[in-house]
């Protein structure tokens, strides 16, 4: 059986994860990225991107900034940053288990 890409396990109880499931292709997840907003340096992006971080949730998932850029209620070039930041001060989570923070 063919194989998606593995998927960060922060979707593992999404729709996303449902609607690959329905194509017939193994779904496989990554340990996952996540980074509390305590970890961003403010110095990379600005102070108002790590508020924003504390905004939006204690932990910072794909899923997280995700749901954040759909709502369109911050400019996109925050959000943009937020990306930056979850990939510069990201960690993998422990385990491997899915991860959702939301």
């Amino acid at each position: 059986m063919p194989s998606l890409r593995r998927r960060d396990p922060c979707f593992a109880d999404t729709d996303v994860t449902e609607a690959a499931a329905r194509t017939g292709w193994r779904v496989e997840f990554h340990p996952g990225f996540l980074a509390a907003p305590d970890d961003i340096d403010e110095s990379y992006r600005g102070a108002h991107i790590v508020a924003l971080a504390r905004e939006l949730a204690p932990v910072l998932t794909p899923n997280v900034i995700g749901d954040a850029a759909r709502r369109g209620e911050h400019p996109r070039q925050w959000i943009k940053q937020l990306w930056h930041c979850l990939a510069r001060f990201g960690r993998r989570a422990a385990g491997g288990a899915p991860q959702n923070t939301t």
